[in-house]
């Protein structure tokens, strides 16, 4: 495929956009006095969370999300080996393939934190914080 150079401008701007948003969506939860993880896209109406399982890593390890508000976790398995996403405290699982992804809705948390697994690799943990917002 050919690129021209405007057509590359474009993308360069559109990467830079979207590296903003993450950016200041991180940046008002920082400004609150509390650090949360930033979600895939600050400005849909609903959060979304990624969490990737890689041949026995959960990334990121800790999603710190504000407490007592609804939001989804998309996961993805970018290893070579199938794995299960689990945690029993939030009631979801989710066996995914080499390449597969899901995403589940969670209602809102109490403040506090919550483990998350591979079931399939032990001794794979993961934590999900939820937290208050600083008022």
């Amino acid at each position: 495929m050919l690129w021209s150079s405007s057509a590359m401008v474009r993308s360069a701007k559109g990467m830079a956009t979207l590296v903003a948003l993450a950016a200041m969506g991180l940046g008002a939860a920082q400004a609150e006095g509390v650090d949360f993880t930033a979600p895939v896209d600050p400005a849909a109406a609903v959060p979304t969370y990624a969490i990737e399982l890689k041949d026995g890593e959960l990334l990121p390890p800790t999603l710190v999300v504000p407490a007592k508000t609804r939001f989804r976790l998309h996961v993805t398995n970018t290893g070579t080996k199938p794995s299960e996403f689990e945690s029993n405290q939030l009631r979801l699982e989710e066996v995914l393939f080499m390449g597969m992804e899901a995403t589940m809705m969670v209602t809102p948390l109490d403040p506090g934190d919550y483990d998350y697994f591979d079931e399939f690799q032990p001794g794979v943990m993961g934590k999900l914080t939820a937290k208050e917002a600083a008022p």
